[in-house]
């Protein structure tokens, strides 16, 4: 798995540090004036007109992202004349997001990635009691350290041969600090940060992963190697299982492969003894390995990508390891279904009828609308054994969502407003955003089948792919309880404009996930 490559330390403004490189943010205000706190200054070593100096001469502006290398001539000591400062630019204060400071913490890493040296200190804008305290410090540190740790990241597991000038430049970073005030409060929240990014690696390390290499049997025994030693519990269930379970569903899918389906279960319980959460929250991941559509088999140009069609289980294994790194106060539970849609004589065929784990039979009228027979069963099974208060599940389940929404937000379907709201609120502070479309009547009516009690897609003409995908999946969620199914086809793999990664897949779900279950079940 891939680990950050340097170290996260905190530092307070008044305490000694390493400046030989540092880095200094900087807002402006509406009257295009760099605004820096007395503080940040003092951290500096240089004041106000020494700071205009070196801006205006050297063309900055402070607009967002822009990074210079300035030097300070001003200072008689020789020591200072050698060291490096860098401004960065972090745009107007009075519209500053947490996407803007993201976007500062990406360009950050690509300016200071290449110069080969082994610290690296971080002059954080806006001290806690600050005049300027329109943004909070611990907000900017929180989405800073976020892009900058994960632009980080490379996948170059099967490269022979490595970009030796990069790498030699990279492995010299050893250890980030970050200047700042309310040192306990940076600390904590960079020890959270550093766990969920951590995550989001696991779940990119899977989505990149060939598809030879990540079979449901490597997957399963992959996950289970992961938690090794951890908190969480891992319970695999192979074939024999599923059968016995009825999973019948689920086994269609994977039954042309000769690599054995897989459920997985992870729990994680970090709940204390006066903990008011009586129900543990779950996570359904679909997780098709590869995904050749089966006898509905796909267009042979696209195909290639359909390595990624495991990525909702990848999002899950990421988030559970975030949960555990972190030392979550929470009761979740997860489970992925790994699969193989193939094609081969044994493969399930169009207007085949197949009975679920819940009881209800599915007249399969679409080998490529496969991955919603994964997680019906999956979701029936998590509810059954562990009674959860909430289920999220999370697919790459139709293409329809990247025409509706690209690679920008992901859909939400729900059956609870107020769960939904909540999801797309903590998308929104984690810079993953999520967009609430909608179910209804008719879309469930359009799946009625004249044959079986379901069929897998809905009426020819009935369009809204994604929502009578979701419409589906409801029907597999038991009273009571809330459920909100996410939609990752378009944000999994690099579409969209994310700041914190430049190819391949973006982790996207982990960092929104955590978020929600940090304001929702750890209050």
């Amino acid at each position: 798995m891939t680990n950050l490559t340097f170290k996260v330390d905190v530092k307070e403004y008044e305490e000694k540090w390493d400046n030989s490189v540092t880095v200094l943010t900087v807002f402006f205000d509406k009257k295009k004036n760099l605004v820096l706190d007395d503080r940040q200054l003092e951290a500096s070593g240089l004041d106000k007109k020494d700071i205009k100096k070196l801006a205006d001469y050297h063309g900055f502006k402070g607009n967002v992202g822009q990074v210079k290398l300035v030097s300070s001539p001003y200072s008689s000591n020789a020591n200072d004349k050698k060291r490096k400062l860098y401004l960065l630019g972090l745009g107007d204060l009075s519209k500053a997001t947490v996407s803007i400071m993201e976007k500062a913490g990406d360009k950050a890493w690509d300016a200071l990635k290449g110069l080969g040296e082994k610290t690296v200190s971080v002059v954080l804008p806006l001290s806690k009691d600050g005049a300027n305290s329109e943004v909070k410090q611990t907000e900017f540190f929180e989405a800073f350290i976020h892009a900058f740790a994960l632009k980080s990241y490379d996948f170059d597991v099967y490269k022979s041969k490595k970009d030796d000038k990069e790498s030699d430049a990279d492995a010299k970073l050893e250890s980030v600090t970050f200047i700042g005030s309310d040192k306990k409060t940076l600390k904590a929240l960079s020890s959270e940060a550093v766990a969920v990014i951590g995550g989001v690696f696991a779940t990119r390390d899977f989505c990149n992963e060939p598809p030879n290499e990540l079979r449901p049997h490597l997957y399963a025994k992959a996950i289970k190697a992961l938690f090794k030693g951890t908190n969480v519990k891992v319970t695999v269930l192979g074939e024999k299982k599923l059968k016995d379970l009825k999973a019948n569903l689920f086994l269609s899918v994977g039954q042309a492969s000769d690599s054995e389906s897989h459920a997985v279960i992870l729990e994680y319980n970090g709940l204390k003894k006066k903990s008011t959460q009586k129900q543990p929250i779950a996570f359904v991941g679909k997780g098709v390995t590869f995904d050749t559509g089966g006898n509905n088999i796909k267009p042979s140009n696209g195909m290639g990508e359909m390595k990624m069609d495991m990525g909702g289980s990848a999002v899950v294994v990421g988030l559970m390891k975030a949960l555990n790194d972190r030392k979550a106060k929470v009761h979740a539970v997860g489970i992925v279904g790994l699969v193989e849609n193939m094609v081969a004589g044994n493969a399930s065929r169009p207007s085949d009828i197949v009975t679920s784990m819940s009881g209800k039979t599915v007249e399969i009228n679409n080998t490529d609308a496969e991955g919603r027979l994964v997680l019906a069963d999956a979701m029936w099974h998590v509810q059954n054994k562990y009674k959860p208060s909430h289920m999220i599940d999370l697919a790459t389940l139709t293409g329809a969502v990247i025409h509706a929404l690209g690679g920008e937000y992901a859909a939400v379907f729900s059956n609870n407003d107020e769960m939904a709201a909540s999801i797309m609120h903590a998308g929104e502070v984690a810079n993953e955003p999520a967009w609430r479309m909608p179910l209804c009547e008719g879309y469930s009516e359009s799946l009625k089948s004249d044959t079986a009690d379901l069929s897998n897609i809905a009426k020819a003409g009935t369009g809204a792919g994604s929502a009578t995908a979701a419409s589906f999946l409801k029907e597999f969620v038991q009273d009571g309880v809330n459920w909100t199914h996410i939609d990752i086809a378009g944000t999994t793999m690099m579409k969209g404009g994310w700041s914190h990664v430049d190819k391949g897949a973006t982790g996207y779900g982990v960092r929104l996930l955590d978020r929600y279950v940090r304001n929702e079940f750890e209050q």
